[in-house]
């Protein structure tokens, strides 16, 4: 007889389990569930548990997830925990819900354990193929695209945490938007080893770090000469690309993701070029290229970035993708996916769900901005979040 936990004790599942489950052949071991309010209740003389406590030991044959709603985020939950089932968690799925399967094709069940898990199996194959054949191409089991996990991704270090603009701590004041030295090696101290930083161009050609309007979206540019100036009378030092590369020289674990604010496609290329040749031009910084992360917006600008340098660490980000009105989250997932693009970094404003849920069920890295409540970051982890740009929380805080 087989053995299976069953993901999720809620009332649906349980109808589902007495409903469709084969029980002649299959022993429900128990149940895990993140609700700790119901840890330790019994189901039909079984046990709730939760879920890292119920995977402790290689010994089911499978873990049957309940809902098909939330199988993406509880599938990479499960495998988090235990990577033993990779190939044994299955969506429960029974003919109300079977239709909810087919945004994330990741949960499809094979014919041989349709077979075994299944009291109809015959009509849940005939049901099952019958949905699939009705399904656009790209969405078929042998056409949709998961990304491979990435072991050593910067966002499972200390890339969780990022600091916005520089940082917002300026000799332990709250700041916004400097991208100035003082920013920047404040958040070092701080504990932050991944800094973001907006990148623009001055009208003279010199690549610096600032965060203006008059930059940034179509007024008049100004001089390097006026760029430090402007710094200067704010109090703050400023930062240009070789003053950033000065920063990863000194700090050798420091890492920059660099928001390229270019006014067209042509110039981004001209300035993310022109940050390869600083660096290739200091014998000293021969790695440094390596970590930076390069913020892409479209499928133009991150064809660029991929030409210029081999750079794996590339995001795509949400804020300034003018495609974004017309393509919905789904499309978005499947250009990531199928450009290789491992993390997309989008606003706070999308962190539900409902949005997430498509670059989850492709394996696809989230990145949230700005996150400064802890009951925001508490949220995003809840959801599956894996890296937080934030002006105001250190990466040492106490949930």
């Amino acid at each position: 007889m087989k053995k299976v936990l069953i993901f999720g004790a809620n009332e649906r599942t349980f109808q589902r389990v007495d409903g469709y489950l084969d029980c002649d052949n299959i022993e429900v071991v128990g149940y895990i569930d993140n609700n700790s309010q119901i840890w330790e209740e019994k189901i039909k003389g079984k046990s709730i548990m939760p879920p890292r406590q119920g995977l402790r030991e290689n010994t089911y044959d499978a873990i049957l997830i309940g809902s098909v709603y939330w199988a993406p985020l509880m599938k990479k939950e499960l495998i988090k925990i235990n990577d033993y089932y990779q190939d044994k968690c299955f969506v429960f799925w029974d003919e109300d819900t079977i239709l909810e399967l087919f945004y994330d094709p990741t949960g499809y069940i094979k014919d041989e354990d349709i077979e075994w898990i299944y009291r109809e199996p015959e009509k849940m194959k005939s049901l099952f193929h019958k949905v699939c054949d009705e399904l656009d191409e790209e969405y078929k089991p042998e056409n949709y695209i998961v990304l491979s996990e990435s072991q050593d991704a910067w966002w499972k270090g200390n890339g969780k945490f990022i600091a916005h603009a520089g940082g917002g701590y300026v000799n332990g004041r709250k700041q916004m938007y400097t991208n100035s030295k003082e920013a920047f090696y404040e958040s070092y101290e701080n504990g932050f080893r991944y800094i973001e930083t907006d990148i623009v161009v001055t009208s003279d050609g010199n690549i610096v770090a600032y965060h203006d309007e008059n930059l940034d979206y179509g007024h008049e540019l100004i001089t390097y000469d006026q760029f430090v100036e402007h710094s200067r009378s704010l109090g703050f030092t400023p930062m240009d690309i070789y003053d950033i590369i000065n920063y990863m020289y000194v700090n050798q674990d420091a890492n920059v993701i660099l928001d390229i604010k270019s006014r067209t496609v042509e110039q981004y290329e001209q300035i993310l070029q022109g940050i390869i040749d600083a660096v290739n031009c200091n014998s000293n910084a021969h790695d440094i290229l390596q970590r930076f992360i390069i913020q892409v917006h479209e499928e133009k600008t991150l064809m660029i970035a991929k030409r210029l340098c081999p750079l794996n660490n590339i995001t795509l980000t949400l804020y300034r993708m003018k495609q974004e009105k017309q393509m919905d989250p789904s499309s978005i997932a499947k250009m990531c996916a199928e450009n290789d693009v491992k993390i997309v970094t989008m606003g706070l404003e999308k962190m539900n769900y409902e949005y997430l849920c498509y670059f989850i069920a492709r394996n696809i890295a989230i990145c949230i901005h700005p996150v400064d409540r802890l009951e925001d970051r508490m949220k995003g982890e809840y959801l599956g979040v894996n890296s937080f740009i934030t002006n105001y929380l250190l990466p040492w805080a106490k949930i």
